[in-house]
């Protein structure tokens, strides 16, 4: 159940609590009592408007009678049609305050490469949730990019706004803002939203970790700091391996209770770069580190029990490059996931 929909469902319970209180109240006394004959110059004593009522209507009851003419109930009135008048009421009402959890919907948006300049024809899937408009409260559109890279989407009501966006040839950066809170979101055209693509290479064939359907290489390193060499090229564990990796861990059965251990990994004729690109397709030449060293003890900083790291590599003469994502814990072994260019190129966008 969507929240639009739990905030009506709550709403609608109060309104009704409200309605039979006013209504048993006006049994006591007001002029809309079913099943009484009043005069129409009794003065009603008991009634007391609802707070809520009076909040979301934006209008004081000064009087019961004040009261009842807003809602349009007159004396002269049938009971039928007294119910009948504030049952519209209380329809009315509801969508006022349904109505105060949207907000008008505009968003400016803007497409472009990873050179910043714009992206014609980009598919922006826009699904507006908490709508009116709909029953179940989603609303879901498309909209493209002009020949600037601008698009928009305006006159609607609600109050979240998702943008998914897709364009053959391009990737799309997981960075990209795709959730818009209108209740605080404050719309500008003159200030569009970013968005960021990548136009796609040509690719080349890259020796990667995947064996089936597993994607990763699992290295079983001893925990008692005997060096072991993972051959990313055969994927396996060999003298002739172009990455060593040692630890020291507690058993598995222990590793709970362990306030210390250490991770190693070495290129000889190479190292790791650490890298957070989201599409790392272009290796640096140089610049890297032939050692990379963790020690952790519990109570320091930097104590954890699981270590995920991204590196690009480089190794062999002559060099080849690639790169990989590292995962290990106080408790296992270690995991790679990696792609390595065989032909010397820093180019490893895959195909």
């Amino acid at each position: 159940m969507n929240r639009f929909r739990f905030y009506t469902i709550v709403l609608l319970a109060v309104l009704f609590t409200v309605a039979a209180i006013f209504w048993h109240r006006s049994h006591l006394g007001t002029n809309i009592t079913i099943g009484k004959t009043v005069s129409t110059t009794e003065t009603p004593t008991n009634f007391a408007p609802s707070k809520i009522v009076s909040s979301t209507s934006g209008q004081a009851a000064a009087s019961p009678n004040d009261r009842l003419a807003q809602m349009g109930i007159t004396p002269e009135m049938t009971e039928s049609q007294k119910v009948q008048k504030y049952a519209e009421w209380y329809v009315k009402e509801a969508a006022n305050i349904s109505d105060q959890h949207h907000h008008p919907i505009e968003l400016y948006g803007e497409t472009v490469d990873e050179s910043n300049q714009p992206v014609a024809g980009v598919n922006a899937h826009l699904i507006l949730t908490e709508s009116p408009a709909s029953p179940n409260g989603i609303v879901e559109t498309n909209v493209q990019s002009d020949s600037q890279g601008y698009f928009s989407f305006t006159g609607a009501v609600g109050k979240l706004l998702q943008v998914w966006l897709n364009k053959d040839g391009y990737y799309v950066f997981k960075s990209n803002r795709i959730d818009f809170d209108f209740a605080g979101y404050q719309p500008n055209p003159n200030q569009p939203e970013v968005f960021h693509l990548r136009k796609k290479g040509p690719g080349v064939d890259l020796i990667t970790s995947k064996s089936g359907f597993t994607p990763w290489f699992d290295v079983h390193v001893p925990n008692d700091g005997t060096p072991i060499k993972a051959d990313l090229l055969n994927r396996g564990t060999s003298d002739n391996g172009q990455i060593e990796f040692s630890n020291i861990k507690p058993e598995y059965l222990q590793a709970k209770q362990a306030t210390e251990w250490s991770f190693k990994m070495e290129i000889p004729n190479g190292g790791f770069i650490e890298e957070n690109d989201e599409f790392p397709f272009d290796a640096p030449e140089d610049g890297y580190q032939p050692v990379v060293q963790f020690d952790f003890q519990k109570g320091q900083p930097n104590w954890t029990w699981n270590l995920q790291k991204d590196y690009y590599i480089k190794f062999g003469n002559p060099p080849r490059y690639g790169y990989f994502h590292l995962e290990t814990s106080i408790g296992a072994g270690v995991r790679l996931t990696y792609v390595i260019n065989p032909d010397g190129s820093r180019y490893l966008e895959p195909k």
